[in-house]
């Protein structure tokens, strides 16, 4: 396929909707569930309400917060609306915060309550307003026409759609060559700089993921990478929306404790990490063991070693809830013990699913 071809990846998510629409789309671990038509329902409210505080196709909109439904509505409200998504790391700091908002233009936010809590008075001033991601009610607005229709969306709504079916979905996505994304880098050495994504940029992802990696309609995913990183959007949301899964947003910090009772719970198909995570597992779970001298002396016998390390393989998968396909590492190098025990037991993993395939 020549690029001029490329499938723009919000046409993937608008099929996927349509096709999906009363399956579950994202649910917050041991929260809340959207379903596609939940989801479809509320990216066309916030259209709506663009509409009514007069963004325009090209307009910069912030979103800081952990991982949940909420984020993924903002997200796709907004670049499906054709304006430009500035996703922020919720852990910056208020002064890298507010540098950002200012640097890229944004014209509105979506901010989750504690981070705006760390945020001084009238250190956004500029902005028509900001949407509280959990509860979403107006936290600050400079313009009475953002707080008018937001009180008013219900009505406009209903008045709009007074039955929405899946061909009321319809989103309004920007040519494959135009901005999509402004992702600011972690600032560890400076203020965060900002890569300017397109939609071709975002969108030959998400074929290649669609192509390469396994998915199916209603297969769960456990999201634990900020999707304030174009590793965890792309590969943890975005080509899962595209593929009508199932999306689980851990919403906390990724602790081994607490992965593996959400592994055991959601059942993820597929896990995508960093190096740190699994180094973590597989030393909590099985190293120790293998350390012993008796399991030292096993270990060196032919035939012996290998039922033991099919029952390391079988142990690990049932750590990852017992459903994993494929475990995908990404973001640095892993420690060799560890990748080194993974190849002996033959263990489903991938290193280097990222965003090289960039055209």
């Amino acid at each position: 396929m020549i690029m001029s071809e490329m499938t723009h990846y919000l046409k993937y998510f608008e099929d996927s909707c349509r096709q999906c629409w009363d399956q579950p789309a994202m649910t917050l671990y041991r929260g809340n569930t959207l379903t596609y038509k939940d989801t479809a329902q509320a990216i066309m409210r916030y259209h709506l309400f663009f509409d009514q505080i007069g963004i325009q196709r090209g307009d910069k909109i912030a979103l800081c917060g952990l991982n949940s439904p909420a984020w993924g509505v903002a997200y796709l409200a907004v670049c499906g609306y054709g304006a430009v998504a500035i996703p922020i790391l919720n852990d910056f700091k208020p002064d890298s915060m507010i540098n950002i908002v200012r640097h890229s233009d944004t014209r509105f936010l979506f901010i989750s309550q504690s981070n705006w809590n760390d945020l001084p008075p009238q250190s956004l001033s500029d902005l028509l307003g900001v949407i509280c991601l959990e509860s979403g009610e107006l936290l600050s607005c400079n313009d009475d026409k953002v707080a008018t229709s937001l009180a008013q969306l219900d009505t406009l709504f209903s008045e709009k759609y007074p039955s929405f079916t899946p061909d009321s979905f319809a989103l309004r996505y920007n040519d494959m060559d135009e901005l999509a994304v402004i992702n600011y880098t972690s600032g560890t050495t400076s203020m965060p700089k900002g890569v300017m994504l397109t939609n071709r940029n975002i969108s030959s992802n998400i074929k290649y993921a669609l192509e390469t990696m396994p998915h199916k309609p209603g297969w769960h995913l456990l999201s634990m990478l900020p999707l304030a990183h174009m590793y965890g959007l792309a590969f943890e949301f975005l080509f899962q929306m595209a593929g009508g899964c199932h999306v689980f947003f851990l919403g906390k910090t990724p602790s081994p404790q607490i992965l593996i009772s959400a592994f055991a719970e959601v059942k993820p198909y597929l896990v995508i990490t960093v190096p740190l995570v699994v180094e973590k597992i597989f030393k909590k779970s099985v190293m120790p063991a293998l350390q012993t001298a008796k399991m030292k002396v096993l270990l060196s016998i032919p035939v012996i070693n290998s039922l033991i390390y099919n029952k390391i393989r079988e142990k690990i998968l049932q750590v990852f809830g017992g459903n994993m396909w494929e475990l995908v590492i990404g973001g640095a190098a892993i420690n060799p013990e560890v990748e080194g025990l993974m190849k002996r037991i033959k263990f489903p993993y991938t290193v280097g699913y990222d965003m090289t395939e960039c055209a």
